[in-house]
């Protein structure tokens, strides 16, 4: 899933992630996954400085991996289908999917 950037967000009004009850292996993955966007958000500042214009994958509150092309950035990753993965940009990334 990719989101827009902070300050998109913030106009948007989103500032906290609503918590999944994790009973289930899928509700654990669901909120981590919630959990680690919220992460992005907070440090939005951080990441820029360094991961301009680059994807990043981000588990657990740490950036895995990182690369300008989204594709490579995918091949990278163990499991990137439950992986949250987002572009750090200056400027508002809008993507329809």
């Amino acid at each position: 899933m990719v989101t827009t950037p902070k300050a998109a967000v913030k106009r948007r009004g989103v500032n906290k992630m609503p918590k999944i009850v994790p009973q289930t292996e899928t509700g654990r993955i669901l909120e981590q996954f919630a959990d680690d966007h919220v992460w992005i958000d907070r440090n939005y500042e951080m990441l820029l400085q360094k991961y301009p214009e680059q994807w990043i994958a981000v588990e657990k509150g740490k950036v895995i991996a990182n690369d300008p092309d989204i594709h490579a950035l995918r091949k990278k990753l163990a499991n990137p289908s439950y992986t949250c993965i987002e572009h750090i940009s200056h400027t508002p990334l809008e993507m329809i999917i």
